[in-house]
């Protein structure tokens, strides 16, 4: 059981020397096996990730460079039909790295996620934040709010409410048809709404 132990704690400080045998086939057997099978995941998931860290790193220099470079060459070129091939690239190699940007932080939210902390969000003090900071970017889109005097609490942790809000104003201008948004803060119910002219027939149904 010391063995196990110190080769646990070994194995919790970063080292992978520290390896025990068991002979006798009984509970204490049992449990360094389980033990084993865990570290070496463990092992296997970390090499994984820096593996992907390491690629992920390099094939952002492509998109970043191929961006830079059709932007310095746009500032010079009148010609339009380089200037429309060049904005196709950068678009193109924008979602290239918005992927990978997206894949870094599952990575990165997946080592937090045990550390994060739920406390009370104040759902209204949040939403007029956030509709501040968009008005702030010049939107085209008016964001009228119909809120009452009663707050609305919410127990979460604040980054990962504040990213849904966040994303549901994002989309809701993002795919207005129309000049305005509204945000109605009431009876602890967050709503907001746009104007569509047409839903494909394809995510209708959703």
């Amino acid at each position: 059981i010391i063995d196990l132990k110190n080769s646990i704690n070994s194995f919790i400080n970063g080292e992978n020397n520290y390896i025990i045998n068991i002979e006798n086939k009984d509970e204490i057997y049992d449990l360094n096996e389980n033990y084993l099978i865990l570290k070496n995941k463990i092992i296997s998931d970390r090499k994984r990730e820096r593996d992907f860290l390491s690629n992920s790193t390099h094939e952002l220099k492509t998109p970043i460079t191929a961006i830079y470079a059709y932007g310095q060459l746009l500032q010079n070129n009148d010609d339009e039909e380089f200037r429309s091939k060049a904005v196709s690239r950068i678009l193109e190699e924008s979602k290239k790295l918005i992927t990978l940007i997206e894949n870094l932080l599952f990575i990165n939210k997946k080592n937090y996620i045990s550390n994060k902390r739920e406390e009370e969000v104040n759902i209204k003090e949040l939403v007029l934040d956030l509709v501040k900071k968009e008005e702030e970017i010049k939107t085209n889109v008016k964001i009228l709010i119909k809120d009452s005097k009663d707050n609305f609490i919410v127990k979460g942790n604040r980054e990962e409410v504040e990213i849904i809000i966040y994303n549901l104003l994002d989309n809701a201008i993002k795919y207005s048809s129309g000049e305005r948004i509204d945000i109605e803060i009431q009876n602890n119910k967050f709503i907001i709404r746009n104007s569509l002219d047409y839903i494909p027939e394809d995510i209708i149904n959703r």
